[in-house]
């Protein structure tokens, strides 16, 4: 008697749903819904000069900061920007509405005016603080 190996019905879903959407969003540009003359935000930086005596948390620096990048998954793939493009294509659906409400996020775009008012928060938070 041959037994006949059974799969585990969330398997072909994985199989034939997940991974080629996975896949479909991974080949996506990220930069497709950027509108020319524009740039996306892609990471904060912040540079601190250590000195004698004063230790300035980077935590509370980046909270100030009005902008922030789209999130990412690991580090590395901008799955919620991805889904966004994904999920704009095409005719609107209750599916697709729900899919962008829950899951996607629209491309964070540089504005250089709220860069100029994060960095005057920023001087002022240091100032109050005693660094200046």
């Amino acid at each position: 008697m041959s037994r006949s190996k059974k799969t585990h019905p969330l398997q072909k879903v994985y199989k034939y749903g997940i991974l080629p959407l996975i896949l479909a969003l991974a080949s996506c540009s990220i930069t497709k819904r950027v509108p020319d003359e524009q740039h996306l935000l892609s990471t904060i930086q912040i540079k601190v000069k250590k000195q004698a005596g004063q230790k300035i948390d980077k935590d509370e620096v980046l909270a100030i900061i009005k902008q922030k990048p789209n999130r990412k998954i690991l580090w590395v793939s901008k799955i919620y920007l991805r889904a966004y493009n994904f999920f704009t294509i095409g005719k609107p659906r209750r599916w697709k509405n729900w899919a962008i409400e829950n899951i996607a996020e629209e491309p964070v775009l540089l504005d250089t005016s709220q860069t100029t008012r994060s960095t005057a928060q920023i001087q002022l938070y240091l100032n109050k603080n005693g660094y200046f």
